[in-house]
């Protein structure tokens, strides 16, 4: 008998979980390189880390940083 499986990597190590939870046929899950924070967490430091190599003035790159986080942190409180 066969079976429907999902593979996940990196963010798809997010989305499979949640993509298998919502349908019956889906047997199996293998997750890799999976995110060990939440992913806003992720998404910061990949900004931090691209400033960082564009050679973002420090104080500009704290402003950047604090606005990508507050808008991010506002996407779930968004009824859309």
């Amino acid at each position: 008998k066969s079976a429907i499986g999902l593979i996940g990597h990196s963010e798809g190590g997010v989305i499979a979980p949640m993509v298998a939870s919502k349908n019956r046929d889906i047997k199996f899950i293998v997750l890799m390189a999976g995110m060990g924070e939440r992913g806003i967490e992720t998404i910061m430091e990949q900004n931090r880390m691209a400033l960082e190599l564009l050679n973002i003035e420090p104080e500009n790159s704290d402003q950047s940083l604090k606005a990508i986080r507050q808008m991010l942190e506002s996407l779930s409180e968004w009824k859309g």
